[in-house]
C-alpha cells in the first residue's frame, strides 16, 4: 500500500504537468492572438493560488508526520511565492526576497521608477485646515512599505491670488504606508513657525518616491485657518480671501475687536485695517477718583462734556479774557492822555 506522502507526491506531479499543459497551450493560444506570453503568468498565478487554496482547507495536508517533519502543507508552501517573484528575486520560506532595485511582495516593481500619484487630499479639493492639518492624503499607485518611502515637501506662501511671496523651503520626511494605493505625508515641519509669514496662505507642494530617490510628479495643496481664511473661484481659478468681521494679522486671524495680546490699546479694528493692529480711541489715560470727582492724567474732569472739549473751552475763554484785559489796558492810557 503507497503511503499518503507517496499519494500526495504523484498528485503534486500530476497537477504540476496539468498546470505546464495548461499553462502551454493558454500561452500557445494566447500568444496567436495576441503575440505575447503575458496570459502565461495570469493562468500560471491562477493554478497556483487554486493549489494554494486546496493546500489551506485539506486538514490531511496539514498533518505533521510522525517523524516529525513540517506536513505536506508547509513543505509546498515554503517553495511558492507570488507570481514567482516575477523573476525579479528568489523564494525564501514562501517570501520573495528581491534582487536589488525591485520590491513588491512579487518584486514586480522597479523601484527607480517613481510611483504614479493622482493627487493629494483629492476629497477636501486639496486643501486643509491648519487647525487640524497634521498630514496629507496621496493617492496613486505603487506605494512600497519600504524604509526608503519617502515624501518630499516644499513649503512656500502666497498672497489671496497665489502669487509666491517670501522665502521657498524643502525638506524631506519619512512617508507613512496605508496600501499599494495610498501613503501620508506628515506636515510636521511645515507647520513649525520659523518667521512670520509674509503671505496670506500656505502652500505645500508634495511628491513621493519608494526609493528615496527618484519621485513622482508633484502635486500642491493649501493650507488655511477655516476662522478666518475662505476660498473664492475667480473665473475658474480658486484663490483665496478674509472673512468679514476679521483681521488677519502676523499668520494669525482676530475677531474685530479682539485687542492685542500684550498691548492693551491696540486692536483689530476691521473698519481701520484688517492687516495691521490699530490704536484703541482714548486708551492710555490714568483715570482716579478723587472726592467724587474724576481726576484724568491728573486734571480735574469737570462733570458733563467730555474731557478734550473743556480744555478747548477753558483755552478760548483764557484768550477771551486776556484779550478784554490788553484793550482795557490800551483804553486807559489812550484816555489818561486825553485829559492832559
Amino acid at each position: 500500500m503507497m503511503s499518503l506522502q507517496e499519494i500526495v507526491s504523484i498528485n503534486i506531479d500530476i497537477i504540476s504537468r496539468l498546470t505546464l499543459q495548461y499553462t502551454g497551450q493558454t500561452t500557445s493560444e494566447s500568444s496567436l492572438m495576441t503575440n505575447s506570453t503575458i496570459w502565461a503568468e495570469g493562468s500560471r498565478e491562477a493554478i497556483r493560488t487554486t493549489c494554494m487554496k486546496e493546500l489551506s482547507q485539506n486538514t490531511t495536508l496539514k498533518e505533521v508526520s510522525k517523524n516529525g517533519k513540517p506536513s505536506i502543507a508547509e513543505q509546498i508552501k515554503k517553495d511558492v511565492c507570488i507570481n514567482e517573484c516575477s523573476d525579479n528575486g528568489v523564494c525564501i520560506n514562501g517570501t520573495c526576497e528581491c534582487d536589488e532595485g525591485f520590491g513588491a511582495k512579487d518584486c514586480s516593481m522597479d523601484l527607480n521608477k517613481p510611483p504614479v500619484v493622482y493627487g493629494v487630499n483629492i476629497d477636501e479639493g486639496g486643501l486643509c485646515d491648519k487647525r487640524t492639518c497634521q498630514r496629507a492624503l496621496v493617492e496613486g499607485y505603487g506605494f512600497l512599505d519600504m524604509d526608503t518611502l519617502k515624501c518630499l515637501l516644499t513649503i512656500f506662501h502666497v498672497t489671496e491670488n497665489k502669487t509666491v511671496v517670501g522665502d521657498v523651503m524643502e525638506y524631506m520626511v519619512q512617508a507613512e504606508h496605508d496600501s499599494i494605493a495610498e501613503v501620508f505625508c506628515p506636515l510636521g515641519p511645515a507647520r513649525r513657525r520659523r518667521s512670520v509669514p509674509r503671505g496670506f496662505v500656505q502652500g505645500i507642494t508634495l511628491s513621493v518616491a519608494n526609493n528615496g530617490h527618484n519621485f513622482s510628479t508633484h502635486h500642491t495643496i493649501y493650507v488655511l485657518d477655516g476662522v478666518c481664511q475662505d476660498t473664492v473661484n475667480v473665473s475658474g481659478d480658486i484663490q483665496f480671501t478674509l472673512r468679514v468681521g476679521y483681521c488677519y494679522i502676523s499668520g494669525k486671524c482676530y475677531g474685530d475687536g479682539s485687542i492685542h495680546e500684550t498691548e492693551e490699546c491696540v486692536a483689530c479694528n476691521t473698519e481701520k485695517s484688517t492687516t495691521e493692529w490699530s490704536k484703541v480711541d482714548g486708551c492710555g489715560l490714568v483715570t482716579d477718583v478723587v472726592d467724587d470727582k474724576l481726576k484724568v492724567n491728573g486734571n480735574l474732569k469737570p462733570e458733563g462734556g467730555s474731557f478734550p472739549t473743556t480744555i478747548v473751552v477753558t483755552v478760548l475763554v483764557s484768550v477771551l479774557v486776556l484779550a478784554a484785559l490788553v484793550t482795557s489796558v490800551a483804553l486807559y492810557y489812550k484816555m489818561k492822555r486825553s485829559a492832559r
